[in-house]
């Protein structure tokens, strides 16, 4: 039988019709024409393959460091002469294998006492061949689309949608023009922020929660009998100007009903993954201080494809000390295990994120790093 077509005038059929409506519901969030976008978001658009590509482009707490190669995100405290750059830099030519290189040492001439927060393995790489000490810092977590709740291995996640499902829990697109959606949300967010030790959220590390539309996004809300109980926001992650990931940037659930979080993260990927069908993978993002997973290779040496021969960059032992003390007794702080527990449950291709210092016992650059996360 030949394939169905729809010639004009005809109905669509409710697969279509929701097709083209989450389309439409996403248009908004989709480039505009080259010539009205900043330096910044078209670097974000050709090499924003990270999921903190986002943060490193739009968040307002960090400032930018810009050469014709590309921007690094950093932040400066000048009582401690400390430069804290955060995430992988963003680059104008990512086909320009020296481009990223070019880029740290000029950052590094003009902020030579810089600690570098959270970039992946080319750029620790890089830092290394320049007599950084290289430590771990966590695991970042990515899932293969479409995701199939099928079988054993994908239990976890399985039990908690259907939770979700079984409390009337529904998942929608948040359009941009609506705004009566956000004030109704800002009980859940007062009540998830209320619920943390620290009452507040990480900043520059983490992503900002933004109660409103913003570019490049997809925002849902979950509801129970049109009540808001939870939203998240999915950052779209680009290769050369196509979007080909969703990063769970932001996630708020109301704990007094199971499972909202988990359904967020997978309806709201199967969402986006009908609107944009070369969309890859969904990001989960970093379990910050979660150790390296048995098996996997550390050296980001090795890891970015140099000759097993290569000896491994030092490693700060007090760094490694610290961040398994934080791990195994921070969770009044930040409850990272439980995060690394939920990410482990999708059973996510896994990778590492690092910390650079210049010295192996970086006391001046750790207070940086906290003093900037906290204020």
């Amino acid at each position: 039988m030949p394939p169905r077509r729809f010639h004009g005038g005809g109905p669509l059929s409710p697969h279509m019709t929701r097709r083209v409506r989450t389309a439409l519901l996403l248009l908004a969030a989709l480039p505009r024409r080259a010539a009205s976008l900043s330096f910044y978001e078209a670097c974000y658009l050709r090499s924003g393959s990270s999921a903190t590509s986002f943060s490193s482009t739009f968040d307002a707490d960090l400032l930018r460091f810009a050469t014709p190669d590309g921007f690094l995100a950093y932040a400066s405290l000048p009582p401690l002469s400390t430069t804290v750059a955060f995430f992988d830099p963003v680059l104008a030519h990512p086909d320009d294998p020296a481009a990223a290189d070019a880029l740290l040492s000029a950052f590094l001439r003009a902020h030579p006492r810089a600690v570098f927060l959270h970039c992946g393995a080319s750029s620790a790489a890089l830092l290394a061949e320049k007599g950084f000490y290289i430590n771990p810092y966590g695991v970042e977590s990515r899932v293969r689309l479409p995701i199939s709740l099928d079988g054993a291995r994908m239990r976890g996640v399985r039990r908690e949608v259907l939770a979700a499902r079984r409390h009337g829990v529904c998942v929608r697109l948040v359009a941009e023009g609506e705004r009566e959606v956000w004030r109704a949300l800002a009980p859940v967010e007062r009540s998830w922020r209320e619920s943390r030790a620290l009452r507040r959220e990480v900043r520059r590390a983490t992503r900002r929660a933004v109660l409103a539309a913003e570019r490049h996004t997809t925002k849902l809300v979950a509801s129970v009998g049109g009540n808001p109980v939870g939203w998240a926001c999915l950052d779209h992650i680009y290769e050369r100007g196509e979007l080909v990931g969703v990063g769970l940037a932001v996630v708020r659930a109301d704990p007094r009903v199971p499972g909202v979080a988990t359904l967020l993260a997978a309806d709201g990927a199967a969402i986006c993954a009908e609107a944009f069908p070369r969309l890859r993978f969904l990001d989960l993002g970093l379990s910050p201080l979660a150790p390296v997973p048995e098996g996997m290779e550390w050296n980001p040496l090795l890891v970015c494809g140099e000759e097993a021969c290569v000896d491994a960059p030092p490693r700060a032992p007090f760094v490694d000390g610290l961040f398994r003390a934080l791990f195994r007794w921070g969770t009044r702080l930040y409850n990272t295990p439980g995060l690394a527990a939920w990410k482990r449950k999708w059973r996510p291709d896994e990778g590492l994120a690092y910390v650079a210092v210049k010295t192996a016992l970086p006391l001046r650059e750790l207070v940086a790093v906290l003093l900037l996360l906290m204020f």
